[in-house]
């Protein structure tokens, strides 16, 4: 299978698709941050447009006319109007100079890697509450797994702050197996999970992790497996640990409601050209798989895999795991 090449970082897609306006000829207007307005090159019944009623993400996901109802992607439209699409060597390099200068994309990219390097000082793991996780093993994960990942104990400390409350000023500390989110070599986060039976935030996610921007665990994937092309995806950080141990490179999304577009760049960037969806068997997984299905099918093969009603990744039996192992691409 042919490899899909990358789609670009919103920065490059907002150059290269201004830059390719600029050469067609078309007028095109900035449609507040995200979006430009062209005339839509398709045709209309009663005369030409004349309004820009043809709308396009500045990240090349969607464009789409008001009138005509056309949609697609950027991608699509280039091939029909004669433009470049993605990836193409056609457009030319003046036009592509002029639209830098235009639009100041990377004074602006400079601006979020100064940002980013912001967070990498600001943002750490609570180190002087955790260490190495050296237990047996935990939850059928083993003890070299979770040193792999990496894991560690975590003895978080919560102080009561409610001034109304009889425990106001008391300390208490609960135990946890904590992750951390790596992600292109930087730290975006992480998470920690009750090692005890109490329900009360049976899992910490840091405050400041931005969770529809993180795939967990991002890095160790990347690195245990640079030549797949396949990923699954599933809800919990324990699924995708879970799949990982059985060989499996699988993802957590960080929950049913945290996908975003944000998600199919990091995987693009993984070389990923196929996708199983593995969500929980219940109503949110279900809705969950249909939203990244539509979203993603543009760029992967995308499989929905389906589990019995109330079961989830983890409670998948030898014969399923042999299953979905023999249909990776590696």
């Amino acid at each position: 299978m042919q490899a899909r090449k990358r789609w670009p970082l919103p920065a490059e897609a907002e150059v290269h698709i201004s830059a390719e306006l600029n050469r067609g000829g078309h007028n095109w207007v900035d449609s507040g941050k995200k979006n430009f307005k062209i005339n839509c090159p398709f045709f209309h019944v009663n005369k030409p447009d004349s309004g820009h009623n043809l709308e396009i993400t500045k990240d090349g996901r969607m464009a789409h006319c008001w009138v005509c109802d056309w949609s697609g992607s950027w991608n699509k439209l280039a091939k029909e109007v004669g433009l470049s699409p993605f990836g193409s060597s056609e457009s030319t390099t003046d036009t592509y100079t002029a639209a830098i200068a235009d639009t100041d994309v990377f004074g602006r990219m400079l601006d979020d890697l100064d940002s980013s390097a912001d967070d990498d000082l600001e943002h750490t793991l609570p180190e002087d509450e955790i260490t190495p996780w050296s237990t047996k093993k935990w939850r059928g994960l083993r003890r070299s797994f979770l040193k792999d990942i990496p894991a560690y104990s975590w003895k978080q400390k919560i102080v009561v702050n409610d001034k109304d409350s009889k425990s106001y000023g008391k300390v208490f500390y609960v135990d946890r197996i904590l992750w951390p989110y790596h992600q292109q070599g930087r730290l975006v986060g992480y998470v920690g999970r009750r090692l005890d039976t109490g329900d009360t935030m049976k899992y910490y996610r840091a405050a400041w992790c931005k969770a529809k921007e993180a795939l967990f665990p991002y890095d160790f994937v990347k690195n245990n497996y640079p030549k797949c092309t396949t990923v699954v995806l599933v809800e919990g950080e324990v699924d995708a640990l879970n799949l990982l141990q059985a060989g499996i490179p699988a993802l957590s999304i960080l929950g049913s409601n945290n996908w975003s577009s944000r998600k199919v760049d990091l995987l693009l960037s993984l070389g990923v050209t196929k996708v199983f969806l593995l969500m929980d068997g219940d109503f949110a997984g279900r809705k969950a798989a249909k939203a990244i299905k539509k979203s993603a099918r543009d760029y992967f093969d995308v499989v929905v895999l389906k589990l019995d009603d109330g079961d989830d990744p983890g409670e998948m039996n030898k014969d399923q795991l042999a299953w979905l192992t023999d249909r990776i691409d590696r």
